[in-house]
């Protein structure tokens, strides 16, 4: 203080003023937004193409850290695949062909921002698919509650988002409708048989709310096919419905193809971090193959590559329908595709055999920040 301030207060104020030392502002912190969560990298996987991904092929939990919920810059997508149906079986020691089972709905989300979809925490359930029917066991025309694929979602607080399992294939011998277990995602084929007509067969949901981004700016598109009847004499059965088709009918000498499956570029199993889905090459949802029939000893021929089980084809998850005599082929691990219906035995009566499973589900959530 100076002299000059003595007896002064003004003065004394200026001079106490003058000799503060002006003390630099820290930088403020910003916290960064990070995610876990993931069957197989709790991190993400990042492949290099600007995304990150948290795939899940088992239930498990999705966390996200610092969500801006004002930020609209950020990006989201999200690919939800259901289980597929199980395919149908033929009549008990008898000559006609089941129905293939329905693929699972195939579910993108696509356009969002990550505030879009809130802070979660999000539980992630991911569809098995639908059971098989035992050789011998033929329920009749009507699908069954086991071959439905099982639903996959994702639940927050605030929301959730759900795709349908795949209807079940129906069986020998009657080819009549398939009740209600043969609509899902999308529906499951009529079996062949004396009371098969094009309108029996399984009906597909592709309109469940999604409530968790329904406020939000992207598109919304959920994805699944009606299946398609069997035939009488010589009694073949009839596709299930695929995500991007419907099935085809049992014809005179040709089982019913599967509707076909939808590719999505953006979800190859190269980018996801899983080889089991590298040879589909991004092709999700086939429907199942029906099941090829008598009568006599009409041979219970293999069936063609069709877009639904275990073998992939040039441009889709595919299955023979016959991993082994008349045994309708397994739907593609992580597909949603639908189960190849089992054949009828060539010269009855003999034991038929087992439908094949449906796919199980897939769940991805991917981000750009």
């Amino acid at each position: 203080m100076g002299l000059r301030s003595l007896g002064n207060p003004l003065a004394s104020f200026l001079d106490v003023f003058s000799e503060t030392v002006a003390v630099p502002k820290k930088p403020v912190s910003v916290a960064q937004f990070s995610a876990s969560g993931g069957t197989f990298a709790p991190d993400g996987i990042t492949p290099g193409n600007g995304w990150t991904y948290h795939t899940f092929t088992q239930p498990g939990e999705l966390i996200l850290t610092n969500v801006n919920t004002t930020d609209s810059s950020s990006e989201l997508e999200v690919l939800v695949v259901a289980g597929g149906g199980g395919g149908g079986v033929a009549n008990n020691t008898g000559s006609d062909g089941g129905g293939g089972g329905g693929a699972g709905n195939v579910n993108t989300y696509t356009g969002y921002a990550i505030s879009d979809i809130g802070p979660g925490p999000f539980t992630i359930t991911v569809g098995t698919g639908g059971a098989t029917i035992a050789g011998g066991n033929s329920p009749g025309s009507n699908s069954i509650s086991s071959q439905v694929g099982a639903d996959s979602t994702i639940v927050s607080p605030t929301g959730q988002l759900t795709a349908k399992g795949g209807g079940g294939g129906g069986s020998g011998p009657i080819g009549g409708p398939l009740g209600p277990y043969g609509t899902g995602g999308s529906g499951g084929g009529g079996g062949g048989g004396g009371g098969a007509t094009p309108s029996h067969y399984g009906n597909a949901i592709t309109n469940t709310p999604q409530p968790l981004l329904s406020g939000g700016g992207g598109t919304i598109t959920q994805r699944g096919s009606i299946g398609a009847g069997g035939n009488t004499p010589p009694y073949f059965g009839g596709g299930g419905g695929g995500a991007d088709g419907n099935g085809n009918p049992g014809t005179t000498g040709t089982r019913g193809r599967g509707g076909s499956s939808v590719y999505l570029s953006d979800w190859t199993g190269t980018l996801l971090g899983i080889p089991a889905l590298i040879p589909y090459n991004g092709h999700y949802g086939g429907g199942g193959p029906g099941g090829s029939g008598g009568p006599g000893d009409n041979p219970a021929t293999d069936a063609p590559p069709s877009p639904g089980g275990s073998a992939p084809t040039s441009n889709t998850p595919g299955s023979p329908a016959s991993n082994g005599p008349r045994t309708g082929g397994a739907g593609g691990t992580n597909t949603g595709a639908g189960g190849g219906a089992a054949s009828g035995a060539p010269s009855p009566p003999q034991p038929s055999s087992p439908g094949g499973a449906g796919g199980p589900g897939i769940v991805v959530i991917r981000y750009k920040v």
